[in-house]
């Protein structure tokens, strides 16, 4: 009864962390079209992942601790809720500001799925399936984020109301929250005193403190492209490379996220020190490919190019994530991630930010190959300052 109990925890948690990046990426395919009606610039588009982000970080820094003094399952119904809000924003965009919260009520749901409900599937793993947890942390929202963005694009195709997608994916969400109610506690004996756990605090144990620099280059390196594809991907379509459907906007954005997933899952078993070098090499080739497709204008050059950076993506992210997680104890758990996704979010909002401000002056194109520049300097950084040692250090 226990196993199943527990296998059941495992299913219900990893379906809630997909499921909050349903929610985040539903609204990727429409923005183009929200940019259109309200009559916002390249530099507003870009401002909605920043906000994203800073949601990601505020909730990474502030909420993540409230897993142990409330429990698991009370934090993730907070997480699902943030989610919930963020779709009922977003089934009615009347304005630039409506649309920014929206999207940074999101940034809550998803910054706080990374920890809390990570941390409720790393206490949950199958022993017979040891690493299957850090696969699943690093993929699923990899799952959640093209199924999100390619089912609003299926079902504005349909049925042609924004409203019903947003409906739907609240219905997911609160779904999620049902499964885990029905799921048994890891956290038995919770600390008292849950406003302490506000105050914030990570976890940066030695073992850590030597990954965390390279491991930093993999994470803002990859999270920063992947940034600029959530509020671009349906802007290249149409700018860049001549097409004009949410659908087609949905698949640019797939092409890239997909991969990530088998990028994740061919890192089990595997060197990880080998694999975030050449993970954060092939991710280079596969940006300056996708810049090369948008200068021929190639639709089709452009996704396969995406296609090698996702998986490249996944494979950085998930090597560089499951080294830091080693050694980590149960109480550990939620502060490390939160150190983890800070460092990732945070790397990846600065050059979007960067971008933000600049974005109205520059073509697309020109973007990206800054992107590329970016990417550059993250690899060279990895390689100067990673040690296959360090991963073997008591």
């Amino acid at each position: 009864m226990k196993a199943k109990k527990q296998l059941l925890g495992f299913a219900a948690a990893s379906l809630s962390l997909t499921a909050a990046f349903v929610a985040g990426g539903a609204p990727i395919p429409y923005y183009n079209l929200y940019a259109q009606q309200l009559g916002a610039g390249n530099g507003v588009m870009s401002m909605v992942t920043v906000v994203y982000f800073c949601g990601t970080v505020l909730a990474l820094l502030f909420l993540p601790r409230l897993t142990n003094y409330w429990g698991r399952k009370r934090a993730i119904y907070l997480t699902l809720a943030f989610g919930v809000a963020g779709c009922l924003l977003f089934a009615d965009v009347s304005s630039e500001w409506r649309m920014l919260l929206a999207k940074f009520v999101q940034g809550l749901c998803c910054g706080l799925a990374s920890s809390t409900v990570a941390a409720f599937i790393i206490d949950n793993e199958p022993r017979r399936y040891k690493g299957l947890a850090a696969v699943i942390i690093g993929a699923a929202p990899n799952v959640g984020l093209p199924i999100g963005a390619m089912g609003a694009g299926v079902l504005n195709t349909a049925f042609d109301s924004l409203t019903l997608v947003f409906i739907l994916v609240a219905l997911l969400l609160l779904g999620c929250g049902a499964l885990i109610f029905a799921s048994e506690e890891t956290i038995t004996h919770p600390l008292k005193g849950a406003w302490k756990s506000l105050v914030p605090q990570i976890k940066m144990t030695p073992h850590v403190r030597r990954l965390l620099p390279a491991a930093a280059c993999a994470f803002a390196g990859t999270w920063a492209v992947g940034g600029f594809y959530q509020s671009y991907s349906a802007a290249i379509g149409v700018q860049e490379l001549g097409v004009d459907s949410t659908f087609i906007a949905s698949l640019i954005y797939v092409s890239f996220i997909v991969p990530v997933i088998f990028g994740a899952i061919i890192t089990r078993g595997r060197d990880k020190f080998a694999m975030q070098r050449w993970s954060m090499i092939v991710f280079f080739v596969g940006v300056c490919g996708s810049l090369f497709a948008m200068h021929i204008k190639s639709l089709w050059l452009f996704m396969f190019f995406n296609a090698v950076s996702g998986a490249a993506d996944g494979a950085a992210f998930t090597s560089s994530m499951a080294g830091i997680l080693e050694g980590t104890g149960l109480n550990e758990r939620a502060g490390v991630l939160s150190l983890i996704y800070i460092v990732a979010y945070g790397g990846a909002a600065l050059p979007n930010l960067i971008v933000s401000r600049i974005a109205d002056y520059f073509t697309l194109f020109e973007l990206t190959a800054g992107y590329a520049v970016f990417t550059a300097a993250m690899v060279a950084i990895m390689l100067l300052t990673a040690r296959r040692s360090y991963y073997y250090m008591d």
